[in-house]
């Protein structure tokens, strides 16, 4: 049974209730995440909150399910859809302050390219769950719901290989033989998915690219070319290609020729690791990196 499968038929055992509306602070985080995306999908999502009738809350108010329903069925609008349609992906991460002084951290997820769930880091106590008062603090986007990914039952995967890397790349692999590399895609889906990255890869990725759909050492992961995704700092616009789990992203941005950015997500500064993407992974496997203190 897939996901989404799931959770409809959970939703179905559950609808004699009365459907309930969202509440504000849920309001208020999608809101929050809207306003961070770029035009186009921004007016998708928000017209997939309008058109949300249907809110499903588990594990205390923890979890937060959003359906549209017509005729006592799930059936969502396809003219709203994003064109990113993986079964999961996470859209944002916001942080938030109630009246009460309450701090609330919360994700947004994506379904088959609409939004889903909220899922909250702790439930909102009771005083604070129909506040209309919430100030955000921070919206992190992770992902460009508008780049193209297929759900998984179209038969695209993504596999483990046990090949090693050649080319530029032989020397890192040769020194970092904890590394797992990925089935790569076929040369037409992968230059469809890098047409619309509107930054210049770094010579030495786009070489990885061709060999792999993305690479993991520990806690980095290096995105393969249908995973790389846009996001909107403080200074602008910029493509993620790697992440740090837990301390910051591989960005680059349109105007910097190939060079490796760090985003902290403590700091939330970004500053160059590396001319290449080697050199930037170097500094982290190294332990070579000094992230800026926060303001």
């Amino acid at each position: 049974m897939s996901f989404l499968s799931g959770a409809i038929n959970r939703l179905r055992a559950a609808m004699g209730a009365v459907a309930p509306a969202l509440r504000p602070v849920e309001r208020t985080i999608l809101e929050a995440v809207a306003n961070r995306l770029e035009p186009s999908a921004r007016e998708r999502l928000e017209g997939q909150i309008r058109e949300t009738n249907f809110v499903q809350r588990q594990l205390k108010g923890r979890e937060v399910s959003l359906y549209t329903l017509r005729d006592g069925q799930v059936k969502r609008n396809p003219d709203l859809r994003f064109p990113h349609q993986g079964d999961e992906v996470k859209l944002a991460t916001v942080k938030l302050v109630l009246p009460s002084t309450e701090k609330l951290r919360a994700e947004v997820y994506l379904v088959r390219g609409h939004v889903f769930s909220i899922q909250f880091e702790k439930p909102p106590r009771e005083a604070g769950k129909d506040s209309d008062e919430a100030t955000v603090t921070d919206v992190v986007i992770h992902m460009d719901p508008m780049m193209r990914v297929l759900p998984s039952d179209t038969g695209v995967s993504k596999e483990p290989r046990s090949v090693g890397l050649g080319g530029v790349w032989r020397d890192w692999a040769a020194r970092n033989p904890g590394y797992q590399a990925f089935e790569s895609l076929a040369s037409s889906d992968r230059q469809q998915y890098l047409s619309a990255v509107e930054a210049r890869l770094p010579d030495d990725y786009r070489e990885l690219l061709e060999q792999t759909e993305g690479v993991t050492l520990g806690e980095l992961s290096i995105l393969g070319a249908s995973e790389i995704y846009r996001v909107a700092l403080e200074d602008g616009d910029h493509w993620v290609i790697g992440q740090d789990d837990g301390r910051g992203y591989l960005v680059l941005r349109a105007d910097n020729i190939g060079i490796v950015l760090y985003s902290s997500i403590e700091s939330h500064e970004t500053f160059k690791i590396g001319g290449s993407l080697r050199e930037a992974l170097d500094t982290l496997v190294g332990g070579k990196l000094e992230l800026p203190r926060k303001r």
